[in-house]
């Protein structure tokens, strides 16, 4: 079975955050298994799609402030 079509992009995961003027914040958002999995009509069950996936943070779609890239295997 080939992957099926994705988004360019979905939303995984957020999280908010607070800073002060000059200040910094760090935000940990952990990445859910189900972020890398489809649903599998034939077999009725969910199944990862193993890949080279990018990541993002970003305050807003367009003011992206990091990109990575993770592994799913």
């Amino acid at each position: 079975m080939t992957a099926p079509e994705r988004p360019a992009r979905w939303l995984v995961g957020f999280a908010a955050v607070e800073a002060g003027a000059g200040e910094s914040v760090e935000a940990e958002i952990p990445l859910p298994d189900r972020a890398f999995e489809i649903w599998d009509d034939e077999a009725g069950a969910w199944r990862r799609i193993k890949g080279v996936y990018t990541v993002e943070a970003a305050h807003s779609l367009t003011d992206r402030r990091l990109t990575a890239e993770v592994t799913a295997t």
